[in-house]
């Protein structure tokens, strides 16, 4: 009996602190007691317009709806005076500070309107306040924060790269967190409901290069939403530079040490990306240098043919194609060599044709910029001829001819002076060192087809030794020639003086052929031993020639006394004795042959 009516008391005492909407049926017969069909449960959270609607109005003629805190000591505030179906009140709780609060509602009946028992919702939540102090950032972002277009958050991520999105934001009630506009395809899933990360690893395989704007929208329990944006932008490629415009031309020779470069940000562009920060060159295979923003400089060139190249260079760090010119530069001028100059003599007639020899290893030698020049110098010293006080051109290119007009016949011992300027293909200039070649006479004289009838004689007046010459000179010669015949011991030093023997004068006009027969000079011995001979073509140098040096004709003789001379036909004997040694070794050998 006990426990039963311990369970019958706490069922009772259970009933008297239910709501009106769960009291007991009347048991006289009466319809169900008015109650809540649509309001927030215990401990639920609800902001803006919250749908209030009650069931069991059949008794009901009007009914007060009012608000309170969840306090027990707050005062109610009438919301609404509900009459008539449906029965159903839309409240707007914006008007209400958040927080706790509870509904209550006080029917009257439709018969004799009298109040009927109130009843009341449980305790929930009001919030009508939207997050706050969001915030969005992109990890590892190299170029802005994100914040506005104008401050975009570039990166250079892979296609098949990665995300690191994170976010955040106060609310005393936050539920969840979507983001939107990601580099897709697709996007990441919602973060919430449940504990929150507050930050997406998003990769979808195949980030494109462009400019997104992402979207955050985070959610509080009530529904209260709020949205931040992150402006992201991917950008792999570098930049393009424009053309850009040089002091000197490519592949055309120049010999400017300096290049002025320009016009490489006119035009220049980025395609959408993160925009142009630089210009770089270099030549060849060299390290990239900076150029400067403004794409204009000035370089210094090297000598050589060289690739000089350009490109664009975006915030990032991503480097554009590259613009490349080829330079020719030769800053060396060509290099001379000799002359090929043939004889020019007081005889020389006519043009006379000259070549420099010269090198340019890089540009080549520019023939019709180069000069030919020449003049006459008294002493083939100096820098300038000092006859002619100038310098005259005379052809282009490396070769050509002296005018025909010069007058050799009046430059005996003067100095032909010769000079090229150079000038290559690049531009460089410079003019070779003098060359002086002196004209000589055109005239030489020589003495040719000498003979002597005997080289061994005795000594004494009736002996004699004859000799014959022929007087030759290279072109007509119309003046007298002197011939001397002359003797001198073979032991001589350099005190003994030549003896003259005899002296001939070729006459005017004997030469006209260029050649005088010279017979019978004669050399008589009136001691003995050795004698050196010679002839002599104008002894005293009277007359100017081309060749001093082919003047003289020398021949030896020996003097013999007498007895010397008989004793010579005993020799005949030795020369047989020598003859027949020699035909018996002849037999001897071909003996020893037919043996073997």
């Amino acid at each position: 009996m006990r426990p039963s009516l311990t369970l019958l008391l706490s069922l009772l005492l259970l009933l008297s602190v239910l709501p009106g909407s769960f009291a007991a049926a009347d048991t006289t017969g009466r319809a169900a007691e008015p109650a809540f069909d649509s309001v927030p449960t215990a401990a639920e959270i609800v902001g803006g317009a919250i749908q209030i609607s009650l069931t069991n109005t059949s008794e009901i003629g009007w009914a007060i709806l009012e608000v309170s805190e969840a306090s027990g000591t707050a005062s109610w505030s009438e919301l609404t005076n509900m009459s008539g179906v449906p029965w159903t009140y839309s409240w707007d709780s914006s008007g209400k500070t958040d927080g706790d609060y509870r509904l209550r509602v006080s029917p009257f009946y439709t018969s004799n309107e009298s109040a009927m028992t109130p009843f009341e919702s449980a305790n929930f939540t009001l919030d009508n306040t939207a997050p706050i102090g969001l915030s969005l950032s992109l990890d590892a972002a190299q170029l802005g924060d994100g914040s506005s277009s104008v401050n975009r958050a570039w990166l250079d991520v892979a296609v098949n790269g990665s995300l690191t999105i994170r976010w955040d934001a106060t609310d005393t009630n936050l539920r969840k967190a979507t983001i939107s506009g990601v580099p897709g395809p697709g996007a990441p899933s919602a973060d919430g409901p449940g504990p929150l990360v507050k930050r997406w690893d998003w990769s979808s395989g195949a980030f494109a290069e462009g400019t997104y704007t992402v979207t955050l929208t985070v959610y509080d329990e009530a529904g209260n939403t709020a949205s931040r944006q992150l402006f992201l932008g991917i950008d792999r490629s570098g930049p393009t530079a424009g053309n850009p415009t040089l002091s000197q031309a490519a592949e055309t020779w120049t010999d400017s040490t300096v290049i002025y470069v320009q016009n490489l940000a006119i035009g220049a562009t980025d395609n959408g990306g993160a925009g142009v920060a630089d210009y770089h060159w270099r030549f060849d295979s060299d390290s990239w240098t900076s150029l400067g923003v403004a794409g204009s400089s000035s370089l210094s060139l090297p000598e050589g043919v060289h690739t000089l190249s350009f490109r664009a260079v975006d915030k990032l760090g991503n480097a554009g194609p590259s613009i490349d010119q080829t330079m020719w530069v030769d800053h060396s001028a060509a290099v001379p060599g000799g002359w090929l100059i043939p004889e020019v003599t007081s005889s020389t007639n006519g043009a006379v044709a000259l070549e420099i020899q010269a090198s340019d290893t890089l540009s080549g030698i520019d023939l019709d910029n180069s000069t030919l020049q020449y003049g006459f110098d008294a002493d083939g010293l100096g820098i300038t001829p000092d006859i002619t006080t100038r310098w005259i051109d005379f052809d282009d290119g490396l070769s050509g001819s002296l005018p025909s007009s010069i007058d050799w016949s009046t430059k005996q011992g003067d100095w032909l002076m010769l000079r090229a300027v150079l000038q290559d293909v690049a531009g460089n200039q410079g003019a070779s060192t003098a060359t002086f070649v002196e004209v000589s006479p055109g005239l030489d004289i020589s003495l040719s087809d000498v003979d002597i009838d005997r080289l061994i004689v005795a000594v004494g007046f009736r002996n004699e030794v004859h000799i014959n010459a022929t007087l030759v000179t290279n072109e007509a010669y119309m003046g007298s020639v002197t011939v001397r015949l002359e003797q001198a011991p073979s032991n001589r030093d350099s005190s003994t003086s030549w003896t003259t023997l005899e002296t001939r004068t070729v006459a005017a006009g004997s030469l006209i052929d260029s050649n005088e027969r010279l017979e019978d000079w004669t050399v008589t011995l009136l001691s003995a031993g050795e004698y050196d001979i010679r002839l002599v073509a104008d002894p005293d140098n009277q007359i100017d020639e081309r060749d001093e040096g082919n003047n003289e004709a020398f021949l030896v003789i020996n003097g013999a006394r007498p007895h010397a001379i008989n004793a010579v036909s005993s020799f005949m004997p030795g020369l047989i004795g020598i003859g027949t040694v020699g035909i018996w070794l002849a037999w001897m050998m071909r003996r020893t042959s037919e043996v073997e």
